[in-house]
């Protein structure tokens, strides 16, 4: 009977490449780089802008800073999605100071779907007595501006030239938001929105064409890039499948005959 290889199989490629952060169903927004912090003190907030490959946003996941402390435990950090032309809030959510941990993200969840019919925004506000920040990529500040000697309690946005250009653009698609007002940079976010199976059928294929591109460019990571693919499969496959029962030696006839020759020697012994 022929065999047929469990869709999980065929699977562990694609799975394997979401969890390692190269795929991301829908193509939503990720933006992981940071150089600096935003500092969420009294009544200072931070946002960022972005648009939703899905038309439709479940969260956000924030990076946080607590400046090697454990945040204030009765503070709230308070996070709003609104649409980005109107400033209309369109759902609220809000996460308790005790789950948050430095330099660790931070999911924020706005239960149902929210549908974005163009750009939206997230914007973050905390109200707890210790101090907190949100990881960033910013435009560079002088040294002193930077707090040396602080570890990394200083802040690149206070002093820094806001319009001083990045080296690079992370997340183009959006621009980073300092109580309200559009400023240079990005956050260290990424997009949590509602795929369909249209959107999972485009993001598999957007990796294969992905995929063979950077293949193509590399060929030696490409060539060992496969070899490891194929000796995870190799090892899954193996894992799947398991042991198999020990077979039967002999056939249901010659099992019988074995029994009766032993019970036939069992009588012969039994015989004066």
């Amino acid at each position: 009977m022929r065999r047929q290889v469990p869709v999980v199989v065929l699977a562990l490629p694609l799975v394997a490449l979401v969890v390692a952060g190269c795929a991301r169903v829908g193509g939503e927004a990720f933006q992981p780089t940071h150089n600096g912090v935003v500092p969420l003190e009294g009544d200072a907030t931070a946002g960022q802008t972005f648009r939703s490959a899905t038309g439709a946003v479940r969260g956000v996941d924030l990076l946080v800073a607590t400046f090697g402390e454990a945040a204030d435990a009765d503070g709230t950090l308070t996070v709003t999605l609104t649409e980005a032309a109107t400033g209309e809030e369109l759902a609220r959510a809000e996460v308790a100071g005790g789950e948050l941990a430095d330099n660790a993200w931070v999911a924020v969840r706005f239960g149902a779907p929210v549908p974005v019919a163009d750009a939206a925004a997230v914007e973050a506000g905390w109200d707890g007595t210790r101090p907190i920040a949100l990881r960033a990529n910013v435009p560079p500040a002088e040294p002193a501006e930077l707090g040396q000697g602080e570890g990394e309690r200083g802040d690149s946005s206070e002093g820094a030239d806001q319009t001083a250009p990045l080296l690079n653009d992370p997340y183009p698609g959006g621009e980073l938001l300092r109580d309200g007002a559009p400023a240079t940079g990005d956050l260290a976010f990424r997009v949590v929105g509602d795929p369909g199976p249209g959107d999972v059928i485009a993001t598999a294929g957007g990796l294969a064409r992905g995929l063979a591109a950077g293949l193509a460019a590399q060929p030696l990571f490409g060539v060992a890039w496969v070899l490891l693919l194929g000796g995870a499969l190799l090892l899954a496959l193996r894992g799947l499948h398991g042991r198999r029962p020990p077979r039967r030696r002999g056939t249901v006839a010659q099992l019988r005959q074995r029994r009766r020759d032993q019970q036939d020697g069992q009588r012969d012994e039994g015989r004066p």
